[in-house]
């Protein structure tokens, strides 16, 4: 597991604009226009190859609706915003065939399931650029990885709880997350596949509109 975010990083972060093209950002009260390089997710849904999906692609979300196990993982409209969707998790204690907790029912996914990508030079200064609204700050461990070759014994995971707690609540915000942080060393930077896996094991209420990927001035921004 790679070191967590840095926690003053996001206290500087303020409320951006995000167009088609470019993304303007505050940091340490300086302005970037950053370009966008691709786009995973807008208004809410996937556009291709990208595919959103719970559950690793066994419960698809449609129509911005879906939900997992016992509803432990629930997808749906934003409430006043069409163009943005909810994700509200609620553990319900659902076990697998093992006896232990299925984490899988508590996960949000977006996956290119017809060829892999690669981020070994976007490493360097490229990040997921996540355009959401905190409703509801986790209360348990919160992670974000990423999976290379559609394996999940190939994977590179950072915590998120501290830095998500940390952020202004009710707000539409940019939050960037450098990829260089998901370069422990072992992960194969050179075939992702499934580039945001979000899963926590507590509760969490949030709304998304948009998940990009942006370059990032030259350290500008640390893990």
């Amino acid at each position: 597991m790679t070191s967590p975010l840095s926690f003053r990083l996001f206290k500087a972060l303020k409320r951006v604009t995000l167009t088609s093209s470019l993304c303007l950002m505050l940091f340490n009260g300086g302005l970037y226009a950053q370009e966008v390089k691709s786009v995973l997710i807008n208004h809410g849904e996937a556009l291709e190859p990208w595919a959103m999906s719970l559950q690793f692609g066994q419960t698809k979300i449609e129509n911005k609706q879906a939900k997992t196990t016992k509803s432990s993982l629930v997808a749906s409209v934003s409430d006043g915003d069409v163009n943005a969707i909810n994700f509200v998790w609620r553990p319900r204690g659902v076990k697998n065939q093992w006896g232990s907790e299925d984490k899988s029912v508590s996960t949000l996914n977006v996956i290119n399931s017809q060829y892999a990508t690669d981020l070994t030079t976007a490493s360097k200064n490229m990040a997921l650029l996540l355009n959401l609204r905190i409703n509801k700050a986790p209360n348990k461990h919160v992670e974000l990885s990423m999976e290379c070759n559609w394996d999940w014994q190939c994977r590179s995971t950072i915590p998120l709880k501290s830095m998500l707690k940390g952020l202004p609540q009710n707000e539409w915000l940019n939050v960037p997350v450098p990829v260089k942080c998901f370069d422990d060393g072992n992960f194969d930077l050179s075939k992702v596949t499934t580039p945001f896996i979000l899963y926590t094991g507590g509760r969490m209420d949030i709304d998304i509109r948009s998940i990009s990927l942006i370059t990032l001035p030259e350290g500008a921004f640390g893990c």
